[in-house]
């Protein structure tokens, strides 16, 4: 009987401390790097087909951890006094510029992606500009599902 709750031990509860205190340590290097209120900024060339053709440009992509807050959805200002409202959120802002022949594209998204929490992203935003008209298009995750804003100038 000894050795058996021994063997269970070293094969069930042992794995798990492991697991839980390097959770402990991956939090803490995700920390270190991220919450230093500095971004990180990848440029890359681009290839968008559009009207048939293959076209070039640039795209960026920006990531930036902050404090969101859950129930506006918005970038809080005051984390420290948001209480349970606070959100920890790693955000992706993705740029691409191109141009189309006469005129160019700018489209941005933006995503807002919990760190801590296994859930869905609150909230992804985007938007095309160019000289035929612009969208924008915003989902909010609510109530289980994403509630969407759409908004068309043409």
């Amino acid at each position: 009987m000894k050795n058996s709750i021994q063997y269970f031990l070293l094969l069930i509860i042992w794995p798990l401390v492991i697991l839980i205190v390097g959770m402990g340590s991956m939090r803490k290097k995700f920390a270190s790097h991220w919450y230093q209120g500095k971004a990180e900024i990848n440029v890359f060339d681009l290839k968008q087909m559009r009207y048939g053709e293959s076209r070039k440009g640039k795209a960026v992509m920006i990531f930036v951890a902050e404090d969101f807050s859950k129930r506006r959805q918005v970038k809080l200002d005051d984390p420290s006094g948001a209480g349970a409202d606070a959100q920890k959120v790693l955000k992706l802002n993705m740029t691409r510029e191109f141009l189309t022949g006469v005129y160019p594209y700018n489209t941005m998204l933006s995503v807002f992606t919990p760190v801590y929490e296994e859930i869905k992203s609150p909230k992804l935003v985007t938007s095309v500009t160019e000289w035929c008209g612009q969208s924008f298009i915003q989902l909010n995750w609510e109530n289980n599902a994403y509630q969407a804003q759409l908004l068309f100038l043409f």
